[in-house]
C-alpha cells in the first residue's frame, strides 16, 4: 500500500481562497515515488470545514479532501502499481549494466 508524506501546508497568498499541501507518494518501504510529487490545493472553505470535526472523522474528511483534488494516479491502487512498475523497471536496467559495459558503440 502506497503511502503519503506531507511536507508542508501553506495559505496561498494570491487571494484564491487555497491552502497548499506539498505531498509526495511513498512506496511500500518509505521511498519516495519520483515522479509524484503534487501541491495539493485544497480550497479554504471545505478545508475549514473538515477542521470542525473531531480528530478522526476530521482525519478521514481531510485525506479525502487531499484525493479528491490530487487528481488521478493518487489513490493507492494507481501508486502501488507505479511503484511496481518502478521497481521492475530498475530491475531490467540492472541486468542490462550487468550485461554489458558502457559507453558501448553499436550499429542497428
Amino acid at each position: 500500500m502506497a503511502k503519503y508524506r506531507l511536507d508542508n501546508v501553506v495559505a496561498v497568498q494570491d487571494g484564491s481562497g487555497l491552502v497548499r499541501f506539498d505531498v509526495w507518494a511513498l512506496d511500500a518501504d518509505d521511498v519516495i515515488i519520483p515522479s509524484k510529487h503534487k501541491d495539493v490545493m485544497l480550497p479554504m472553505a471545505e478545508l475549514a470545514a473538515a477542521m470542525q470535526l473531531a480528530v478522526t472523522p476530521r482525519i478521514a474528511a481531510i485525506k479525502a479532501l487531499l484525493l479528491l483534488y490530487a487528481g488521478d494516479g493518487w489513490d493507492n491502487d494507481g501508486l502501488d502499481a507505479e511503484a511496481l512498475l518502478n521497481t521492475q523497471t530498475t530491475d531490467v536496467a540492472a541486468a542490462v549494466n550487468a550485461w554489458i559495459t558502457v559507453p558501448q558503440t553499436f550499429a542497428l
